[in-house]
């Protein structure tokens, strides 16, 4: 088994207001994005530091949001308890 033995996070992000349920990441590794059970999907630039480039989708679904994947850099998919799949233009 591997320890770590700085435990130092690079970077953290807590703009969630409740638990995140999926993380789904770019093709380029730079952008990725999160949902949650506060009916949000959150995309952000992982070299933006201060978050300013973070997109919110508020209330995005009616429902906890399960799952996101990104299908190239401005589309996104998004599956939620409210029995829907949305297509997303992040554009």
């Amino acid at each position: 088994m591997f320890e770590l033995k700085n435990k130092i996070a690079l970077r953290s992000y807590s703009i969630c207001k409740n638990r995140i349920n999926a993380l789904a990441f770019s093709e380029n590794n730079r952008n990725f994005v999160s949902c949650a059970n506060d009916t949000c999907i959150r995309y952000y630039d992982i070299q933006d530091s201060n978050n300013n480039s973070a997109i919110e989708i508020g209330a995005a679904h009616s429902d906890n949001i399960k799952q996101v994947k990104l299908i190239s850099d401005h589309l996104l998919l998004s599956a939620s308890a409210d029995k829907h799949v949305k297509l997303w233009d992040l554009r």
